[in-house]
């Protein structure tokens, strides 16, 4: 029965590819609007939107005697709400010139089917954040109407691989992906998160290569929290594989990446190595300074003195520009980097990978198309070293990086002839222990004065410190005295922040001294005074705390940027004449196993009375970046736990 199942469904998607093969963008117009039934209007209406259609189109095509690419963006959207009508009565063109755009059409259908049609001479210019954009716009809509839009335009530049994503922040009734060759062009695919495999088929008639690929009912991927919804839209990646008219060799692979990377930052100019020898004079690199400082004043020397800008011009990766104008992209740095650690003999290998955010590291995909992120290794010190993370330092890895997937290249020499050995391996993340949130503070009631106050310290390390130590230097002092109070004030409205006082706050000290934020903190609010009792929320001095809400069924796993710790000291000093012996319900542990012993994320909160003090100690952790859809609930007992400390209170009773 499955087999037959599986033969209908293939019966279906021929069916719906050979239909596909009389697409001419020359001759492309708008298609029939799909229709909904009553469940799916009504399914569709409570989410406020939904593409009826949308369909991308790469047609390589042979005009004015050379290839072209020739682009078609096509999307159909229904609109039920007020938010969804603002997004879509207007529509924009890419960046680009006026003679590139081949066609250009908007039509409005409004609830009761009137149509409002524009084309390309409709078309404005609007400055919108600094930039010129040209967009299509209706002037008169509103809610249960339709807007479809398509655009055709020539791109200058011969795309030889790509990323194409199917929106996934809205649902999707249907949507189509086609990629049209000469006859002698092949490219190679993989499709993720639900689309169909790429059927390729040459119409020799045609002298032409159709591919092509499609989903029907995508759901729209809700922004769960710790989630990476972009990473779970159906995606398609492809890469020029072949060119007949040449030879039957396999081109745009991974060697050829690390080939083309070795060429570009490791065979210097006599010039470039001249103006580097020169250049490295001036980096105060001692002889007997272990490996680690090394790197480190390498690191800070380049990032005090070079700027990175991300932008593909022979400027910015040409060493005499660069040393002369203090400016330099990816490329150029790590030319730079690459020239310094051999100079020092410093043992590195380059690493080549891509934002966990986006997209998985897929590591059988022969192509760049994973390659978007440059890392330096360090085998003796297992480290890592981002070239244009210019707020980042050794030893801390980016953390959109951690856990995925990389190409490691090595730096091998056969004979005379050096190059990169290639090799699959994971990027891994930090210990738990390296990023942490720790406050210790201690509290003592004023009888008189009916408030709560005492000696505040908050330190960071690692992930957490990093954004304030690469920036607090360079800080107006209305801003670092916003961001002390946000963090010394413990997210409540009523503490007041006095006597504040800051250590390692430089970017010197990123991953070597923690951030210490120190402070009187005093409350007029929050203690609870009665006839014989003082109530204090005790709760408040871990921090804030967020709580997960899952109303509907959890679609996304977790996924988390890195591992961490929270810990929490907090001793309140018990007032003359009264005494307190009820907090044992605060004794507190949560973990994401039945076992203890192999938890990877725990709360636990330990309350103990030392002589006139209660003493409240508080200890989180995470220690795994992915839990699976099925395991969220684990993963959401230990968030909670610590979310619902925060309402957990102390009762002090006149003896």
């Amino acid at each position: 029965m499955k087999r037959i199942s599986l033969l209908i469904s293939i019966f279906f998607f021929l069916s719906t590819l050979v239909a596909q093969y009389d697409v001419d963008l020359k001759m492309y117009d708008f298609k029939e609007i799909p229709n909904l039934s009553e469940k799916e209007d009504a399914r569709y209406k409570n989410e406020g939107v939904v593409a009826l259609y949308y369909n991308r189109i790469l047609d390589y095509r042979y005009e004015n005697d050379k290839i072209e690419l020739w682009e078609c963006y096509h999307i159909t959207v229904k609109v039920y709400s007020s938010e969804a009508l603002a997004d879509y009565h207007k529509f924009y063109l890419p960046t680009i010139k006026d003679e590139d755009i081949i066609e250009c059409k908007g039509r409005y259908i409004d609830k009761d089917g009137i149509v409002t049609q524009l084309s390309k001479n409709d078309l404005v210019e609007r400055e919108e954040d600094e930039k010129k954009k040209k967009i299509l716009v209706f002037q008169t809509v509103d809610t249960n109407g339709i807007f479809d839009y398509f655009y055709i335009v020539r791109k200058t530049n011969i795309i030889e691989n790509g990323t194409y994503y199917i929106p996934g922040f809205i649902s999707v009734k249907k949507a189509e992906f086609m990629v049209i060759l000469p006859e002698y062009l092949k490219a190679e695919f993989s499709v993720y998160n639900g689309l169909l495999p790429v059927v390729d088929t040459l119409i020799e008639s045609r002298k032409k290569r159709y591919a092509y690929t499609y989903v029907e009912n995508s759901p729209k991927i809700t922004s769960e929290t710790v989630a990476f919804p972009d990473a779970h839209e159906p995606r398609i990646e492809f890469v020029l594989a072949y060119n007949y008219s040449r030879n039957g060799m396999r081109i745009n692979t991974i060697n050829n990446v690390k080939d083309n990377l070795y060429s570009n930052i490791a065979m210097l100019e006599k010039a470039e190595i001249s103006a580097l020898k020169k250049y490295a004079s001036n980096i105060p690199v001692e002889k007997n300074m272990s490996e680690l400082e090394k790197i480190r004043t390498i690191e800070n020397y380049l990032k005090k003195e070079i700027q990175y800008v991300s932008i593909n011009n022979s400027q910015f990766y040409d060493i005499t520009s660069i040393l002369n104008n203090k400016y330099a992209n990816t490329i150029g740095l790590t030319k730079i980097y690459y020239y310094l650690f051999n100079r020092y003999k410093i043992n590195h290998t380059l690493v080549l990978t891509t934002n966990k955010t986006l997209k998985t590291f897929d590591k059988h995909f022969n192509g760049s198309n994973f390659m978007h992120e440059i890392l330096f290794y360090f085998p003796n010190l297992d480290m890592y070293l981002s070239p244009d993370y210019m707020g980042l330092r050794v030893g801390l890895t980016p953390s959109i990086m951690t856990g995925q997937d990389g190409l490691f290249l090595e730096t091998i020499t056969v004979g005379k002839v050096t190059s990169f050995l290639p090799s699959f391996n994971k990027i891994a993340a930090l210990p738990v222990e390296m990023s942490g949130d720790s406050i210790d503070v201690y509290l003592k009631l004023n009888m008189e004065k009916k408030n709560i106050s005492g000696n505040l310290t908050r330190i960071l390390t690692g992930y957490y410190a990093v954004g304030l130590q690469s920036n607090f230097d360079d800080m107006e002092k209305e801003d670092k005295d916003e961001i002390i109070d946000h963090y010394l004030s413990l997210g409540t409205e009523s503490i007041n922040v006095d006597e504040v006082n800051v250590k390692n706050a430089s970017i010197e000290d990123i991953l070597i001294k923690p951030f210490v934020m120190n402070a009187v903190v005093t409350d007029y609010y929050l203690p609870e005074f009665k006839e014989n009792e003082i109530i204090i929320p005790v709760g408040v001095f871990i921090g804030r705390q967020s709580e997960f809400k899952q109303e509907n069924q959890r679609l996304l796993p977790v996924e988390r940027k890195f591992k961490s710790h929270y810990y929490r000291c907090i001793k309140i000093e018990i007032p003359q004449g009264y005494d307190c012996n009820d907090f044992q319900y605060l004794n507190i542990e949560v973990f994401d196993t039945e076992q203890a012993e192999n938890a990877n994320a725990m709360f636990r909160s330990q309350v103990r009375k030392e002589g006139n003090h209660i003493i409240i100690t508080c200890f989180e952790y995470y220690n795994q970046l992915y839990y699976p859809v099925e395991s969220y609930k684990s993963y959401q007992s230990v968030v909670n736990a610590a979310a619902a400390f925060n309402k957990c209170k102390l009762n002090f009773y006149k003896k």
